[in-house]
């Protein structure tokens, strides 16, 4: 990551919580993942499917994004395993390559197309 000046935003679960005191740490540099979520019986991309990126080894990290309009993502991903889950609103959720947890080693860029199915 280059110096500079950088926002982090944080979603309180409630008006009450406190997030003073949160320490950010910055892992290894790992690589770009991108993707495109696309209905498996039509082939049409998906819009606004939601794909969580989790730490293999601690389902309480994870991240969540949505994809555009062209059933598009993509995420830069620490260089540690990582469980892929894609869902959409009237389809089934799928993990990626059931399960099985992914590395990008530092520099490295994948793609990937993930199929859902309507439930």
């Amino acid at each position: 990551m280059l110096p500079g000046r950088y926002e982090i935003r944080a979603k309180a679960e409630d008006e009450h919580s406190d997030l003073s005191g949160i320490e950010v740490r910055l892992g290894k540099k790992g690589g770009v993942l991108r993707g495109f979520l696309h209905n498996g019986q039509t082939k049409a991309p998906i819009e606004q499917g939601k794909v969580t990126i989790q730490d293999s080894h601690n389902a309480k990290r994870f991240v969540e994004l949505f994809t555009n309009s062209d059933g598009y993502f993509q995420f830069a991903i620490p260089s540690k395993p990582v469980i892929i889950l894609a869902s959409a609103r009237g389809y089934s959720p799928v993990y990626f390559e059931n399960r099985e947890p992914l590395l990008l080693p530092n520099g490295e860029q994948r793609e990937i197309s993930i199929e859902l199915h309507r439930k």
